[in-house]
Formats: C-alpha cells, sequence, structure tokens
C-alpha cells in the first residue's frame, strides 16, 4: 500500500471527539476525511451528481479530499445542488431560456426540465439542519443578518486563492464565490473593500456578507416560510443499548460491541470517567 493519508485542520486547535453536526458548524476538516473513507467515494460522488454537480466537475482522485472541495464546479451548479436540499431532496435542473415564441406562438421543446428525487425528504432536512447551525452559530453566521431561515455552508481553498458562501432559503439558493478569475492567485494581503487582508480572507469574510445583501434585495416582499421539520431518526439511527463491558479483555469487549453494531476504535490512552470501573 502506499503512505496513510493525513489530513489537517485549518486551525491548530486540538477539537476532539465532534459530531458532524458540530464538524460542519466550525468548519472541521478531519471528520470529513474520515467520512468518506467509511461511506465510500462512489456514494459521495454518487450524492453529489445525483443534487447537480456534473462529473467533467468532479476530482477524478478516488481520495478523501474529495470530501473537502477539491473538484470544480461552476457557481450556478454550487447553487442547484444546495437547492436540492432547499426542495427536500427533489432536484430541479437549471436552465435559462423559459420559453421561445414566433409570430406570437410559442415553440415547444423549451418546457422546464422535470423534476427528479435525489434523496429521502428526511435526510435533505437533516442536511439543512445541520447547515442551518452555521449560519446560526458557526462560520457562516455573518449570512445571518438575511433575517430568514436560512442554510448554508462557507469554502476556503487552502492558501485562500478562492472563497465561496453557497446557501439558501426556502424559496431561493444562491452561490457567491469571491477569486481571481481565470488564475489560482492567493488572496493573502490583498486589500478588499479597504481592508487588509494578511491572512484570508476566508469565505465568512466576504462571501457570506455579499450572500446575506444579494438575498436581503431578491427575498424584498416575498413570503418567509420556513423549512420543513427534520427527525432525529436519520441522524442518530435506531436507538440501541451500549452492552457493559466493564471487567471484560479488550479482545471480549471489542467482539461484544461490534456484534451490538457499533464500530470500535481503542486509544493507548486511560479516559478519565465520572463512574466507578
Amino acid at each position: 500500500g502506499g503512505e496513510p493519508f493525513k489530513q489537517k485542520n485549518e486551525s491548530p486547535q486540538a477539537f476532539g471527539y465532534v459530531t458532524i453536526d458540530e464538524a460542519m458548524r466550525q468548519s472541521i476538516n478531519v471528520p470529513f476525511a474520515q467520512l468518506i473513507f467509511d461511506v465510500g467515494h462512489d456514494k459521495v460522488s454518487g450524492v453529489a451528481r445525483s443534487t447537480g454537480i456534473l462529473d467533467e466537475s468532479m476530482d477524478p482522485d478516488d481520495n478523501a479530499s474529495f470530501a473537502l472541495g477539491t473538484s470544480t464546479p461552476s457557481a450556478i451548479r454550487m447553487a442547484d445542488s444546495y437547492a436540492t436540499f432547499a426542495a427536500s431532496g427533489t432536484h430541479h435542473e437549471p436552465f435559462s431560456v423559459t420559453k421561445v415564441t414566433e409570430d406570437g406562438e410559442e415553440l415547444p421543446g423549451f418546457e422546464p426540465p422535470k423534476s427528479v428525487r435525489a434523496m429521502d425528504d428526511a435526510i435533505a432536512d437533516n442536511i439543512t439542519k445541520v447547515l442551518r447551525n452555521v449560519v446560526e452559530n458557526g462560520t457562516g453566521i455573518k449570512a445571518k443578518k438575511l433575517g430568514r431561515p436560512a442554510a448554508g455552508k462557507t469554502g476556503t481553498t487552502s492558501s485562500n486563492e478562492y472563497n465561496w458562501f453557497v446557501g439558501y432559503t426556502p424559496l431561493r439558493a444562491t452561490a457567491v464565490w469571491v477569486g481571481f478569475p481565470g488564475e489560482m492567485r492567493s488572496m493573502n494581503r490583498q486589500t478588499i473593500n479597504g481592508r487588509t487582508y494578511y491572512r484570508g480572507p476566508y469565505g465568512s469574510s466576504i462571501a457570506g456578507p455579499t450572500w446575506s445583501r444579494f438575498m436581503t434585495q431578491v427575498l424584498a416582499g416575498a413570503e418567509n416560510p420556513g423549512f420543513s421539520n427534520a427527525g432525529d431518526r436519520e441522524v442518530f439511527g435506531e436507538r440501541v443499548a451500549v452492552p457493559s463491558v466493564v471487567g471484560r479483555s479488550e479482545s471480549d469487549a471489542r467482539g461484544a460491541l461490534e456484534r451490538a453494531g457499533f464500530r470500535v476504535s481503542v486509544s493507548g490512552e486511560q479516559v478519565q470517567s465520572p463512574y466507578p470501573a
């Protein structure tokens, strides 16, 4: 085999064990690299494809970095993908020509593309629940100024060449890309709107606030519905009791836990617990 895959976070902070919800909120890389190993690259790329990301824009390399954003979709495709979550898992292919007329008659063949079910509504609604937390409490909090229910995600390349914020409300999805068109050039030490970013900017610095200002204008006067409610079963699965393994050998404990359906990893360090052994 090759060298072990190593992934680092942008922050030097030691986060310890975190949930996917918390990892998304704080934009922590390592859990998502692990996630693609757990569920498989083919399933991750398949979901991306079902929500509108084109094959030709996907990173062809089968590695964990795929989950962190090594593909190159356009802004319209990113907005389209997130719109699938807003629509509770129904994908609507983007189109720009609404109708063509000749001599006052509307020509056939320009009908809107048919919608396709990309994923179960409960799955999509739980994705929205996680991405709402990004806007409410995480790296996308500057988009909260919209004053409506919103979900989304910031994105920043390794050397700050590109920044993203892709977000949506129940009515609209929009993607904001910030960078130098046509070239991979770091934005470190660039002065933007009178501010010099010695390290940065990040997706939360410009793309997020730009999204909020744009969507404020787009949605002015529009109705303000909420997102569909998300259930917990799709996140937590079937709740089961954890077998007691107190006093058992490592191999016996591992076997008991695996038979109960748990994935087991063993740390060589002592773990503090308030409960007696």
